[in-house]
């Protein structure tokens, strides 16, 4: 299940769940995991025109209590023949936790990040509507943890991160050579 903001989900050349831009996407080896509120389709085209097509591109959504999170998809994309490199996407102010928690348990293939907002001044953090609902009925709240928070769970994993998305495609060219 897909979380609240998911755009949805995308096999390119043979499956479309969702508000995603197919002409953004190609076939190719390199699965796509976002946990932002907008930024897949843009990513993949970027990627795309780089030459680097996808295997899979999955929008989580953005809540952190309803829906998959990523330790439910990487045992898939790590399972999956038609994955080389998986992408984790991720805003600056959503929770990550779940995410670096779970990398080291599915290393076998190559793992970059792209952290949107990174340059950004840190805000209070706002949570959409679902997640402010289903988190008055939960003991525990999600935490919500800034970018810099993210860049340095991932540079404890080693896992590279790109600091704007042109990078992402060089650092991706970089894990398949």
């Amino acid at each position: 299940m897909l979380g609240p903001g998911s755009a949805g989900l995308i096999v390119p050349g043979k499956f479309l769940w969702g508000a995603i831009a197919a002409d953004c996407y190609d076939c190719g080896n390199i699965a796509l995991l976002s946990r932002s509120d907008g930024l897949l389709d843009e990513l993949a085209a970027e990627l795309t025109r780089a030459g680097l097509g996808q295997s899979l591109a999955v929008e989580l959504g953005i809540g952190a209590t309803l829906g998959s999170q990523v330790d439910d998809w990487l045992p898939l994309l790590v399972a999956d023949p038609n994955t080389e490199v998986i992408v984790l996407v991720e805003q600056h102010l959503t929770d990550t936790r779940a995410a670096a928690a779970a990398l080291p348990q599915y290393s076998p293939k190559p793992i970059v990040a792209y952290v949107a907002g990174q340059q950004l001044p840190t805000a209070p953090p706002t949570q959409e509507a679902a997640t402010q609902i289903v988190s008055q009925f939960v003991t525990s709240t999600p935490h919500t943890s800034t970018a810099a928070e993210k860049l340095a769970a991932y540079k404890k994993l080693g896992v590279p991160v790109a600091r704007y998305p042109a990078q992402l495609a060089e650092l991706l060219h970089q894990r398949l050579k």
